[in-house]
């Protein structure tokens, strides 16, 4: 089992990548906070219990979180979202033992879902000014202070036996569509490099998944060059829009909208903040 985690972490393989560096705070991108925040976006989940993916309908109230990250204003009280959101985790982690998932992928789901709570708060106007960077997610559950690079190593690595890690790469392309960009947000031709990423990992879903999925690879094409191939001067609003039907249309056959839900998770932070 702890070969299993080690391959799915492990940054030597060539067949994923050439001489990945280990994500330490000097390989952190000095640019990172100088990137525009994430407008708000209102994005559509199933409830709880009426996904046919359990690792996704597990997450619905940190994805919810993921996506109105923006919306919070202040941050004189971010102790005791930290703390939330922490024990949130934890409760997480617990509930995918009881559905079985291996150690593997219970380590590599909490791996990329705190590297893109920590870039959802990072990117954030409340988030760039806060502490957040010195006590990260990432840094407390993994030792780790950037998870930009590793995550599309794992993701990588789940793409080679799509039988068994379909949940999870569905889960990561979520995280994809949430805006979640690592690495590529501060590379050169970055969101050209992520469309491609993001095209594979929806033939692997459409392969394993059915026709079914045929849905989400329509509209992508029609989304992909508006939300990761924009030039700056596009308006902000269109591109937030186009990740919003993106993610809408991810999840084929969810009948469940999760604004309900959601809305109870924002008048929670709001109360707390």
């Amino acid at each position: 089992m702890m070969s299993e985690v080690a391959n799915l972490f492990d940054a030597s393989d060539p067949e994923v990548a050439e001489d990945v560096p280990v994500a330490t705070a000097e390989s952190v991108p000095q640019n990172l906070k100088d990137v525009s925040p994430r407008p708000v976006q209102h994005i559509s989940f199933p409830m709880r219990g009426h996904s046919i993916n359990k690792i996704i309908d597990a997450s619905q109230s940190l994805l919810a979180l993921i996506s109105r990250i923006p919306e919070v204003s202040e941050n004189n009280k971010l102790d005791y979202l930290h703390k939330d959101v922490r024990a949130e985790i934890e409760s997480l982690e617990l509930e995918l033992q009881r559905e079985g998932f291996d150690r593997a992928t219970i380590l590599a789901h909490r791996y990329c879902l705190c590297s893109a709570i920590d870039e959802a708060v990072m990117c954030s106007p409340w988030g760039q000014n806060s502490d957040w960077s010195e006590r990260s997610l990432l840094a407390l559950f993994h030792s780790e202070t950037w998870g930009g690079e590793k995550f599309f190593i794992v993701l990588s690595r789940l793409m080679r036996d799509p039988v068994r890690y379909i949940e999870l790469i569905e889960f990561l392309y979520v995280l994809l569509g949430l805006g979640f960009e690592g690495k590529y947000r501060v590379m050169h031709n970055g969101k050209l490099q992520l469309e491609e990423i993001m095209r594979d990992v929806r033939h692997i879903i459409r392969q394993e998944r059915g026709e079914g999925t045929s849905e989400l690879g329509q509209s992508e094409n029609k989304i992909i060059e508006k939300a990761h191939v924009v030039h700056w001067h596009t308006p902000v609003s269109l591109v937030w829009i186009s990740l919003f039907i993106l993610c809408a249309l991810t999840y084929v056959g969810f009948y469940w909208q999760i604004d309900q839900y959601t809305d109870g998770v924002v008048t929670q932070l709001r109360e707390m903040l």
